[in-house]
Parts: structure tokens; sequence; C-alpha cells
């Protein structure tokens, strides 16, 4: 899943080829993008779910040394402008690349939209395991045992590392398979299984510091 894009972008004024869309470096000047800029290529990668996140923290870090507002306090109010909004849409993007979630969820939104009816697909007798959960928690705060809630939240914690450990594969095969929508449909559904665990994750959280 490489980025649609067949020639890399160049600068708008000296003609380098970026490796951000943001920033030139061969000339030290920002570039005009659009709102809709795409993460990736804010922080010069390709649209793929595997991602170095040492070399995603580097970039970013870089970028962010030349995009500070503080150096332009003297330009143009366009340069100005500019700035601000580079930063704004590094940080951004930086909190959802490096995220394995949250990448996911961005890159399966970017390249298949018509997902969106399948948002609320959930895997087989998942809701109600998730409804017993949560009594149990419920149970477990109303008796202050903080060892049970612990624990929850250690299994918790297991299972989405597990169904982390599913996606760069499942992105694998995205890429090589004939009728993909089964593979979408798993992605969609780890994905949504993702957000019930982190609301329980957050509510163990929560009530451990009360």
């Amino acid at each position: 899943m490489e980025s649609e894009a067949s020639i890399p972008p160049k600068c708008e004024g000296c003609g380098a080829e970026l490796v951000s869309h943001l920033f030139c470096f061969s000339c030290k000047t920002l570039q005009h993008f659009p709102p809709t800029a795409d993460y990736f290529e804010a922080l010069g990668f390709s649209c793929n779910y595997r991602l170095d996140q040492e070399k995603l923290k580097k970039c970013y870090c870089q970028l962010a040394e030349e995009l500070h507002p503080d150096f332009y306090a003297n330009s143009s109010k366009d340069l100005q402008h500019l700035s601000e909004r580079g930063l704004a849409l590094i940080n951004r993007a930086f909190e959802f690349l490096l995220d394995p979630f949250s990448r996911a969820e961005y890159l399966l939104r970017k390249i298949h939209p018509d997902l969106e009816e399948k948002e609320r697909i959930m895997p087989p007798d998942f809701l109600e395991e998730m409804f017993s959960l949560q009594e149990k928690l419920d149970q477990l705060v109303a008796d202050h045992d903080r060892q049970g809630v612990e624990q929850m939240r250690m299994d918790l914690e297991q299972d989405r590392s597990e169904l982390e450990s599913g996606l760069l594969p499942a992105f694998e095969m995205l890429e090589e398979a004939e009728n993909p929508q089964e593979v979408l449909e798993r992605l969609r559904m780890s994905l949504n299984t993702n957000q019930y665990l982190k609301r329980l994750l957050e509510r163990c959280v929560i009530e451990e510091t009360e």
C-alpha cells in the first residue's frame, strides 16, 4: 500500500525532491499544503502500515524543530500561518501513526473509506462478553477489590496485545488478496473490538486512582 503519488513532490522554491510535503530540507523553506494533507506524507513516509517507530520519532523531531513558529516570528503572515498549521499537522500525525491501532484505523479509512458501513461489525458473542466484563468490573469496584481490578487490567492488555499482533499480517494479506473483502472486514472487526477493550481499560485506570 504505497502512496498513490507516482511523481515525488518537488520543492516550490528550489525544485528539490521533498521528503516531507511540508518542508524542504535542501533550501530550508516551508511548503504550502492542503487542509486534507496526508499524515504519512506529512512525516515523510509512504502509505504503509509497516513503520519504523524510531525513524518516525526522528523525522517528527526534525520537522518539529524546523516548523516551530518561534523561527518565523519576524516572517510574513503567510509563513507564520504555514508554520503553525504545519506543526499542528505533524503533532496530530505523530500521535496517530505512533499508536498501532490509530495508525491502522487511519490507514484503513484512507484506503477503503467504503468500510464506514462496517464500523459496527463485531465478533460473534463479543458484545455479550463485554457486558459480562463490565458487570464484573462494576462488582470489583463496589467490593474495593484492587487486586481483581488489576488482574482484569492485565487480561485486557493481553487481549489488546493479541489484537495488535494480528494487524501487520492482516495488512500484508490485504496487499496480496484477490478478493480483499474478508480481510478488510476482519481488520474492521479487530479495530472495533479494540475500542471496547480500550474503554474498559480506561475504566480500570480511573477506578484504581480514586
